[in-house]
């Protein structure tokens, strides 16, 4: 046997309840272990508990040595949440296994599809490795087979395919740590991607590999994948100091790509290990380097890397890891795992109070920063037993930490065992908004996790900044725990008209108390048939008598146009599409420098995912030599692309115009989100510090000069 492979003797699961086991921490968060599972068919040297994942209600836990019907042939086992625990609802084989096949050293899933490596199934040759494709049948796990073998198209004997094993979406991605190559023990990544609406039996998309790549480097030791981006650890890299190979994927795919970034620690040493185990989450990679000596022996580190605004070219770690409590030999950085604001970095050698333990340390985030983020809790199992090695597995979702323990005895030897530590925190207020209103009244919004913890929220609101007359609760009932992110909202009626009211959202939990920033609203005018928060009286004095596009439609009475007067000029808004207008009026601008908007800036929302507006600047025949600006949900303005400034005859006067096209999320959106709302402020400018110039129609200013020309005439 070659390179990285240890042979393992573990074992299986079946469900029995732990014991309540709180551990707290200073900040804000809860750990209660929930459970400890093993197999419903343990038996001795199963090693159950090495490949873990966990994606939403459903975990996966291998049992890379379970016998099967002959030796080491492996299986996993699927688990559901049901609410209050975990049960194991299916055991994974595969049709046509053989003797140590070692299925179930590293699991996936993602949705409904579990991925499942056995490094050394023959495929044709010796220890070759595959990987299988279980998708889950209609009547859920129970008795499912594999619907797809995957293997490389480039196999040779002892590559180990399959030694480690991701999946994103429709995209898989297996490891094969000791392909040759060129040379001997490179490594390589393979690349999956669904044909069709099933999967089948196939080789690789594409073959990543690295362009420096030497001899028992390794590489794919460990792959992980989040948002089009794969990692790959390459832990004998550079006399097995360690490195990650970062890939994005390219424009036209994933075939041929080659590494964006080579990630290294900072402070790396030969033996470190560093990439032997690897996460990724949107920006942020984390990598243990389980051999790292530190202020001893083979005490571990983590590394922590945030992508930086220039991409991940050249970019080093934000924060090193380490336990408060490191020993020698502890091998912190077996196992990591990154999820929201938490990290987990396990120890499987520490020794708690005997030997050989295991341990897993959790570090959370300090706002905004992954550089000063330190440990906050450490999770040890309340039955741990010598040699039991907590953390050879590890997963982690929304509200629980999954940790493996491949040496339980349980009621034999090295059956193994695995632990669902529960995640709570105070509950989380992600958004708020208001819309539906009227003269008199309005509905209150807001976006509210609840962080694993039954919720109530209410709504704080009053006619002056901070000081709320009145508090309502949402609802009759709290959030339900771990419904995730939940939409509540409050309708609200006896206000006065065109009146500013200011809100706050309160959200409590039994882990803390959270209050949302303030947010505004305006009641509608009195008398506003359309709606549109433009009054009728005010829409009835604007040109022609109130029909300022003449269409012979009033504009009051019509939802998508909206006319008022501005700066002195009248202003008439028309959505082409005839969707709705809300929210019109004049936007109050205090951060534009550089620019002069001499006809002020305007704001109005669209109800609808796309819309095309036509504004009309009643007494000014043109905008020549204008920009549009408009105003980014991060308040900074730019200069709109695309608009089309020209003018139209009406009633025998030349109007200026200004068409612009806008969509639901996009840059033009000043919310920026895809919300089935547009919101639009923004307005004609020109470049100056100077005070307001209007447009001056060449006719006038021919006239002017022929004027003046007569003049020196008439003095000659």
């Amino acid at each position: 046997m070659k390179g990285f492979t240890f042979k393992i003797y573990m074992s299986i699961i079946f469900l029995i309840m732990g014991s309540l086991f709180i551990f707290e921490n200073g900040y804000g968060k809860t750990y209660n272990e929930l459970q400890k599972v093993i197999a419903s068919d343990a038996e001795d040297n199963d090693s159950f508990g090495t490949g873990i994942d966990i994606d939403g209600n459903y975990a996966v836990v291998g049992a890379n040595s379970e016998d099967g019907a002959g030796s080491d042939r492996g299986a996993a086992y699927v688990f559901y949440y049901n609410g209050t625990s975990w049960v194991e609802q299916a055991k994974l084989t595969i049709q046509n296994p053989e003797d140590d096949d070692l299925l179930g050293w590293a699991v996936a899933i993602s949705g409904d599809v579990i991925v499942l490596g056995a490094y050394q199934a023959s495929a044709g040759g010796i220890w070759r490795g595959a990987a299988y494709v279980y998708e889950k049948p209609l009547n859920g796990w129970q008795n499912a087979t594999e619907n797809a073998i995957l293997t490389a198209s480039n196999g040779d004997d002892n590559d180990f395919f399959g030694g480690a094993v991701a999946i994103e979406n429709d995209v898989i991605v297996v490891g094969a740590a000791t392909v040759d190559g060129s040379g001997s023990n490179l490594g390589a990544a393979y690349v999956f991607e669904k044909p069709g609406v099933n999967w089948v039996s196939m080789t690789e998309n594409a073959i990543l590999s690295a362009s420096d790549g030497g001899n028992n480097d390794y590489l794919g030791r460990s792959v992980k994948i989040s948002n089009d981006v794969i990692i790959a650890g390459a832990n004998g890299n550079n006399s097995n100091q360690g490195a990650i190979y970062v890939y994005e994927k390219p424009s036209g795919g994933w075939t041929s790509s080659t590494e964006t970034a080579k990630l290294i620690s900072s402070d790396g040493a030969n033996g470190d290990g560093f990439g032997y185990e690897t996460d990724i989450e949107n920006d942020v990679i984390v990598s243990g380097a389980f051999l790292k000596n530190g202020a001893g022996t083979n005490r571990g580190s983590a590394y922590v890397f945030h992508k930086p605004d220039g991409g991940w070219v050249n970019s080093t770690e934000d924060a090193i890891l380490s336990a408060s409590d490191s020993e020698d030999g502890d091998s912190f950085g077996t196992y990591v795992s990154v999820r929201n604001d938490l990290i987990v970095v396990t120890a499987y050698l520490e020794d708690g109070a005997g030997s050989g333990r295991g341990a897993a340390y959790i570090f959370e985030k300090s706002g905004n920063n992954w550089a000063s983020m330190t440990e906050s809790s450490k999770f040890i199992a309340s039955d741990a037993v010598d040699d039991d090695q907590l953390g050879l597995g590890l997963g982690i979702s929304d509200y629980f930490i999954l940790v493996g323990a491949w040496k339980v005895d349980g009621a034999g030897t090295d059956r193994g065992a695995a632990y669902f530590v529960e995640i709570f925190d105070s509950p989380n207020v992600v958004n708020i908004d208001s819309d539906n209103k009227t003269q008199d009244g309005v509905r209150l919004l807001a976006d509210v996790n609840d962080n694993n913890s039954s919720t109530t929220v209410s709504f704080y609101y009053g006619a002056s900044s901070g000081n709320y007359s009145s508090n309502t609760f949402s609802n009759g009932s709290p959030i339900v725990a771990k419904s995730g992110v939940s939409s509540v909202s409050l309708d609200v009626s006896g206000l006065s008209a065109r009146t500013t009211y200011y809100y706050q959202v309160v959200a409590v939990n039994a882990y803390g108390t959270t209050t949302s920033s303030e947010g505004s609203f305006e009641t509608l005018h009195s008398e506003d048939s359309d709606l549109d928060g433009i009054s009728d009286e005010v829409e009835d004095a604007g040109p022609n008598n109130g029909d300022s596009n003449f269409d012979g439609i009033d504009d009051a009475v019509q939802s998508n146009i909206s006319s008022f007067n501005l700066n002195g000029f009248d202003i008439t808004i028309v959505e082409l599409n005839s969707q709705r207008l809300t929210e019109v009026g004049e936007y109050l601008v205090d951060n534009e420098t550089g620019w002069v908007m001499p006809y002020g800036a305007i704001k109005f929302k669209v109800l609808g995912s796309e819309s095309s507006i036509k504004i009309f600047y009643h007494g000014i025949r043109e905008l020549n030599g204008y920009s549009y600006r408009k105003l980014r949900s991060n308040d900074t303005w730019f200069s709109m692309s695309g608009v089309s400034f020209g003018s139209e005859l009406l009633n025998g006067s030349r109007v200026a115009t200004a068409e612009i096209s806008l969509r639901d999320g996009d840059v033009e959106d000043y919310d920026g989100e895809v919300n089935g709302v547009i919101y639009d402020p923004g307005g004609p400018a020109f470049v100056g510090n100077v005070s307001s110039i209007p447009s001056l129609n060449v006719r006038w200013v021919l006239l002017f000069l022929m004027m003046i020309v007569g003049i020196y005439f008439f003095k000659r």
